[in-house]
């Protein structure tokens, strides 16, 4: 067996269609790497955006020594990159250029994990092949300097077999793996995520059948089939013509229909699987077009292939023409080659299959889950995630100071017990902003003289309190339903003449939602989903009222929407109590001081609901929230999201969904608190993810310093709680 693949390695064969490979890698090589350093429309580059403005990269593992240097040497490197992948192209010092292509296309793609891209990593590995490839043998300027002194009628070199081989293997490895994570229940039985994919795509924006069912499980089933079949269809004769039809439909329906973030992989995965076809099919091609008409099909199989596949089906009438391309060793065959391409095939097949011998779902817990050709084969979204840190020595004084720093009460909307908050706090609300609100349901309004009273019979004394306290007068909103406040806007709208269509729409949308939020959500990502709903048709509608410079509709609308009970943008539950607002034009609240001590030795509280708040809430808020729980119970809330400046866009949406990642973070979090205060801190994390529309439920056990635990690369790790499709929260 050895032997017989030996043979096959050394076997001499033409050298063209190695040569198209290597031209075509090599310009899409430098047209990857040129997008990463030209700027962008806010002026910055991919590589100073991914890179080098991060404070923080989280390294792959084993390789924590490639760190990221100067964004002027990074530009180098990216230039050195392009120029090395177009001498590549171009045949000039060719195995000197690829192995400059392998080494800095390799060193950026191996920065930071969070970028990890499949394609990317495929580059890399056909790059190396290219090392030990001689595919500069024609079409190249080594060929031409080599060949300048060889006579006109000079017969075609030939090379070994073993660089055609190698690549094919490779690919084949990509596009069966990439079919065998795919035999799972959710794809094939719930066509998940073919069906969020779609509802995102551009095809969507198309044609709205699109979202049907009959499209997704089309795409699921025949994407599957495509994946196992391409390399044999390809190598066939029979079937090869009909095989290059259908990688032209399946990567022209990803890039134009399905995906936007898969960059120049389509027209890699085009250009690259022409290595499977004949090795001299460069000169057939050539002599195919001078024919002055095609060749005669065989009916009966474009007649079964229409049937079978229509209308793509019908090019198996056409078969190609298979050639002797081998002929028999001219050199000595070299056993170091055999055994170079069996340690890569080795090494290409248990690579992809370490996470089978991880326990659990890899798309879950992401335990062997890099380099294993899991191409578009999950979706997975981190819907909450809270990074708490735990310092009772930094709590206890915190607690004792007269005037301490604003605490954050860290609560569910749906689940807020207003009894057990303070009688006077601030909230932190999208488009809303933030707002100083009477609580008159606290327990603790029964003991203050002040606030003592409904928010009808309050209103008095707290404006006098103010008046003393501050030297201005507050005015006042009480809160009613969100029912009652969009009612009364929609029929104020609809009474004046200039209200649109639109606008009316917009509202009628929003009381539905607002119906649906009536009852709990026990599902973080359905109420994400809701709120989230109910936030843009409310902008949309604001933004349609600005632009048409609606006055009486603006005035309006800021008056009602002040009426919105405490979180009614985040899917708070009716409430039988009223609130009262207090607002004062010359107070502004501010993350540092989100409203006033009325007492000298008040503490001051702000409520979010951290569960459903947008990215701009976070932003106004402190990167670090001291955070009081309803057990009393205070730690601090770390808020990532405040360091979006530190942070690339893939980061932060990577972060609360994969492990390692989070771990990564979690110690980050503990490194910079060990530089300020001179102790490390326990990292409990609590992020809630879904995985594939799966209901939503916790990732990491809470329970765990993230911090303090060490990550196994080649075993299950505790602390990775197991995915559960039908998972219930308490």
């Amino acid at each position: 067996m050895i032997k017989k693949f030996h043979n096959l390695l050394h076997r001499q064969t033409n050298p063209n269609s190695l040569a198209v490979f290597r031209i075509s890698f090599g310009f899409i090589v430098a047209l990857t790497v040129l997008e990463w350093i030209i700027p962008r429309a806010n002026g910055k580059t991919s590589l100073q955006i991914f890179f080098t403005d991060p404070g923080i990269l989280f390294p792959y593992p084993f390789f924590e020594w490639i760190t990221p240097t100067s964004l002027p040497m990074l530009n180098a490197i990216a230039w050195t990159c392009i120029v090395a992948s177009l001498c590549l192209a171009l045949g000039m010092l060719t195995r000197i250029a690829a192995t400059i292509v392998f080494l800095t296309w390799t060193y950026l793609f191996l920065l930071d994990q969070s970028q990890y891209n499949n394609h990317y990593y495929l580059q890399s590995l056909i790059a190396f092949v290219l090392i030990f490839s001689p595919s500069s043998s024609v079409w190249s300027l080594d060929a031409l300097i080599r060949n300048r002194n060889a006579k006109p009628d000079a017969s075609l070199p030939l090379i070994p077999f073993a660089p055609i081989f190698a690549l094919r293997a490779q690919l084949t490895f990509v596009y069966v793996f990439g079919a065998v994570v795919k035999l799972n229940s959710d794809w094939l039985i719930h066509a998940q995520p073919v069906k969020i994919f779609l509802q995102n795509s551009t095809a969507a924006k198309i044609s709205p059948l699109a979202n049907s069912d009959v499209v997704a499980y089309f795409i699921a089933y025949t994407g599957v089939l495509f994946d196992f079949l391409i390399a044999p269809l390809l190598l066939i004769p029979r079937t090869r013509i009909l095989a290059v039809f259908l990688l032209l439909a399946f990567h022209g329906i990803n890039h134009f229909f399905l995906f936007t973030d898969i960059g120049y992989y389509p027209l890699l995965g085009i250009l690259a699987s022409t290595i499977f076809l004949e090795p001299n099919w460069p000169n057939r091609v050539h002599k195919f077009l001078k024919l002055k008409k095609f060749s005669q099909p065989n009916l009966k199989y474009l007649i079964a292939g229409f049937i079978l596949l229509p209308p793509i089906g019908a090019a198996l009438g056409w078969r190609a023409k298979s050639t002797a391309s081998f002929q028999s060793p001219t050199k000595p065959s070299s056993p170091l080659m055999t055994a170079f391409i069996l340690i890569f095939l080795i090494l290409q097949t248990l690579i992809p299959l370490r996470h089978y011998l991880i326990p659990g779902d890899a798309a879950w817990s992401h335990e062997g889950d890099y380099f294993s050709w899991r191409m578009k084969a999950s979706a997975k979204t981190a819907v909450y995630t809270a990074f708490m840190i735990d310092d009772p020595i930094a709590a206890k004084p915190l607690l004792e100071k007269s005037n301490p720093t604003t605490l954050f009460y860290n609560l569910h909307s749906q689940s807020a017990d207003f009894k057990r908050l303070p009688t006077l706090f601030a909230t932190v609300e999208p488009i809303i902003g933030s707002r100083l609100i009477y609580n008159p349901q606290s327990s603790l309004s029964q003991s203050d003289p002040i606030f003592f009273g409904s928010p009808y019979t309050a209103q008095s004394r707290i404006k006098r309190h103010w008046r003393n306290e501050f030297d201005s007068s507050p005015t006042f909103a009480v809160t009613t339903s969100r029912k009652q406040v969009f009612n009364t806007l929609l029929t104020k709208f609809s009474a004046f003449p200039d209200t649109t269509p639109q606008m009316i729409i917009y509202l009628k949308n929003i009381l539905k939602l607002s119906e649906l939020l009536s009852t709990p959500q026990t599902d973080l990502l359905k109420l994400k989903s809701i709120t989230a709903n109910l936030r843009n048709n409310l902008q949309a509608l604001l933004q349609t009222i600005a632009r048409k410079k609606l006055a009486k509709h603006q005035s309006l609308a800021i008056q009602h929407l002040a009426e919105l009970p405490p979180l009614a943008l985040t899917g708070s539950l009716p409430s039988n109590k009223n609130f009262l607002i207090i607002m004062d034009p010359k107070f502004k609240p501010s993350p540092d001081s989100l409203i006033p001590n009325p007492e000298k030795k008040r503490t001051k509280h702000a409520v979010i609901d951290l569960h459903v708040a947008l990215t701009p809430d976070f932003l106004r808020l402190p990167q670090s929230l001291p955070t009081i729980t309803y057990d009393k119970k205070l730690t601090f809330f770390y808020n990532h999201i405040h360091e979006s400046d530190a942070l690339a866009a893939p980061q932060i949406r990577v972060i609360g969904a994969r492990p390692n990642i989070t771990r990564l973070f979690a110690r980050h979090i503990a490194r910079q608190y060990h530089q300020i205060h001179a102790r490390t801190p326990k990292i409990y994390v609590f992020t809630y993810v879904t995985l594939n529309q799966h209901p939503t439920q916790p990732l990491v056990d809470p329970a765990v310093d993230l911090a303090a635990s060490p990550y196994h690369h080649l075993s299950h790790n505790p602390w990775i709680l197991p995915h559960n499709p039908t998972y219930l929260p308490n």
